[in-house]
């Protein structure tokens, strides 16, 4: 997923804002907690897929990872 870091950090955000809102007993403060909650989730997965990315690309060009 390193790849395509801005996906990750899009599904990962949606999945976890609508579970919150699926969930039995949803009150009016979820309905802000869920979306800042996944943007917050979804930010930090997809910054850490992109700095494992510059990693990848950095490791790759020293020629000490041959991307197996």
């Amino acid at each position: 997923m390193a790849r395509h870091s801005v996906l990750l950090a899009l599904l990962a955000g949606t999945v976890w804002a609508a579970y919150f809102l699926l969930l039995p007993g949803v009150q009016q403060s979820d309905f802000v907690i869920a979306p800042v909650g996944g943007f917050l989730l979804g930010a930090t997965l997809g910054l850490t897929a992109l700095y494992e990315r510059h990693r990848q690309r950095r490791l790759r060009r020293l020629g000490l990872w041959d991307g197996s």
